[in-house]
């Protein structure tokens, strides 16, 4: 897997910082940030690959959406109740993942091909 530069979005802070943690040590540039911040840190940053909870981002999702387009980058939605889910046509490209996440499926869809 090569490296990617990940922004994780959660208002959950211990979720967000221990999944942080793990990505950073396989290796990847990872910030974190609560939705309130969330806006900045996707200008500042400039991620290849964004990791968001549902819940955490609520109406500032469409601000996100609207922020990111344009860019070429990955996005991963973390999402109490759901099914795996890989990109799709009708979706926008988006990956949902359950939540909590697993581990491997999360590696799985930050992988290049």
């Amino acid at each position: 897997m090569s490296r990617r530069r990940i922004l994780i979005i959660d208002r959950q802070g211990v979720a967000r910082d221990a999944l942080a943690r793990l990505l950073e040590s396989e290796g990847h540039d990872v910030r974190a940030a609560g939705s309130a911040e969330a806006l900045e840190r996707l200008r500042e940053f400039g991620p290849d690959a964004i990791v968001y909870d549902a819940e955490s981002i609520g109406d500032a999702g469409f601000r996100l959406e609207e922020a990111a387009a344009g860019n070429t980058m990955m996005m991963i939605e973390l999402k109490v109740g759901a099914e795996r889910r890989v990109p799709g046509a009708d979706d926008g490209g988006r990956v949902v993942l359950p939540r909590p996440v697993n581990l491997e499926d999360l590696r799985l869809a930050l992988r290049d091909d």
